[in-house]
């Protein structure tokens, strides 16, 4: 399991829950960090999903300089 968290432009919200949900995260939450035109998005992704999800986000961000995608482990 694993916790992509992407911090990206907020028009790309309804786009990245989307993805989520195609490449089925079990969990997904959202947060406006500062009233930003940015948004925090956190994913809890299955191991097999996370590369395909990965590769999606990163092609959505191509040309996005302040797009930024963290994956991190999680033991459950």
């Amino acid at each position: 399991m694993r916790l992509v968290e992407v911090v990206a432009p907020s028009k790309h919200l309804d786009t990245m829950l989307a993805m989520g949900k195609f490449y089925g995260a079990l969990d997904a939450w959202a947060g406006q960090p500062d009233g930003s035109d940015r948004v925090s998005l956190r994913m809890l992704v299955p191991d097999e999903a996370r590369q395909a999800l990965t590769d999606s986000l990163q092609n959505l961000f191509e040309g996005e300089d302040s797009a930024r995608i963290v994956i991190s482990p999680v033991d459950a």
